[in-house]
């Protein structure tokens, strides 16, 4: 079996890869730029990732709010209707006695 045997090249770093390649050094302007906007743009998705994190909290607590309000607002309006029915079956038994005279 070969050996594979590594060339000096390999081990440089890219940056002096191709130091006579004409417009290289441009190219690593370029490249560092997108780099740095790269950047910019995550830091960015963080801030807004931050801030839907926060919005949805905030709309997960009104939600409950709402919730527990409308199960309270049920409550109440089911005891007013079991008041209002013991109420009315009391009227109509009293509605069928019979009048005493006197």
């Amino acid at each position: 079996m070969a050996t594979r045997k590594t060339s000096q090249a390999q081990h440089e770093s890219p940056a002096n890869l191709f130091p006579a390649v004409p417009g290289a050094d441009a190219w690593r302007a370029m490249m560092e730029a997108q780099a740095e906007r790269f950047e910019q743009l995550v830091s960015e998705l963080a801030k807004l990732d931050e801030e839907r994190h926060t919005r949805t909290m905030r709309a997960i607590d009104d939600v409950t709010r709402l919730v527990k309000s409308s199960v309270d607002y049920q409550a109440q309006l089911s005891t007013q209707w079991r008041e209002l029915g013991v109420e009315v079956a009391k009227k109509s038994m009293s509605a069928m006695q019979p009048k005493a005279e006197g």
